[in-house]
């Protein structure tokens, strides 16, 4: 009974859920799965298991390398980036370790640009702080894909925000 730990029971599930993801033949009941990690991956972002959310996410990556599964893992993405852990970990970038913020970077790159929006409040702060940088990395490791939500902020930012989107434009724009 010393095994069956909340955390061996969570590594079991994930797990199980993307080796029958993997496994499933049968697009509409892969769809059901992609679902349920979506789930799976919004309560383990709010409950701060980032390692163990990064895991489920790369699952749900490899599965939309499947031509049949392509749009619907985009979609998982897109709620898990428009879901309220999002702004969460931006309020908490500046606090986390090392470690845990490049896990926390790594999900962020794997939800991909609809993350960006809820990301980007930070941005339009006045003054500079760690978390303000952090996002920033976020963006600029995105990418080209963050372009047009910086620039849309950009037209609106107070003066001390529109230079920092701007160098993240131009760091974006160097890569």
């Amino acid at each position: 009974m010393g095994t069956l730990t909340e955390g061996n029971l969570r590594e079991l599930s994930i797990t199980l859920l993307a080796d029958l993801l993997q496994l499933e033949a049968d697009t509409e009941r892969a769809v059901v799965v992609l679902n349920e990690m979506a789930d799976l991956a919004i309560d383990l972002l709010i409950a701060a298991v980032y390692a163990d959310a990064l895991r489920v996410l790369d699952a749900i990556h490899d599965a939309g390398q499947r031509p049949e599964l392509t749009t619907p893992a985009a979609q998982s993405r897109q709620r898990i980036g428009q879901c309220d852990a999002v702004p969460e970990l931006a309020a908490v970038l500046g606090d986390l370790s090392t470690a845990e913020r490049e896990t926390v970077a790594q999900c962020l790159r794997r939800i991909g640009p609809s993350c960006l929006e809820a990301l980007s409040k930070p941005l339009l702060a006045v003054e500079d702080s760690v978390a303000v940088e952090r996002v920033g990395e976020v963006f600029v490791t995105i990418g080209e894909e963050a372009v047009p939500l910086l620039s849309k902020l950009l037209s609106t930012a107070p003066g001390a925000a529109c230079r920092r989107i701007a160098r993240l434009l131009g760091q974006i724009a160097a890569t």
